[in-house]
């Protein structure tokens, strides 16, 4: 017997990514710089942008500002050791240097 329903997330829109990472990071980032990077690096999957996002936040010192580029190789290694990446952006990663940009 199941105690829960299943809920089906749909991915996040560009809007509600950049909803998102105001949210989180306020005014350290470029909002529409990382917010179109990001949507670009997760195509909005709820989880893997909160990996991503809570990462950033871990590297990234109080009063730093955000920087995409500089961290994104220790990010994505982590992700590799976490085998967090998910499964509808695995086959793409295999075929690509999509997440080398």
């Amino acid at each position: 017997m199941r105690f829960y329903d299943k809920a089906y997330l749909n991915s996040f829109s560009l809007a509600e990514t950049s909803e998102y990472v105001d949210a989180i990071f306020g005014t350290a980032i470029n909002g529409a710089e990382f917010t179109q990077w990001l949507h670009s690096k997760t195509r909005g999957h709820l989880y893997f942008m909160a990996f991503i996002c809570r990462q950033f936040a871990e590297l990234t010192r109080a009063g730093d500002k955000l920087n995409a580029a500089q961290h994104w190789q220790e990010i994505f290694h982590r992700l590799e050791k976490e085998n967090s990446l998910p499964i509808s952006l695995r086959s793409r990663t295999a075929k690509s240097n999509f997440f080398a940009r």
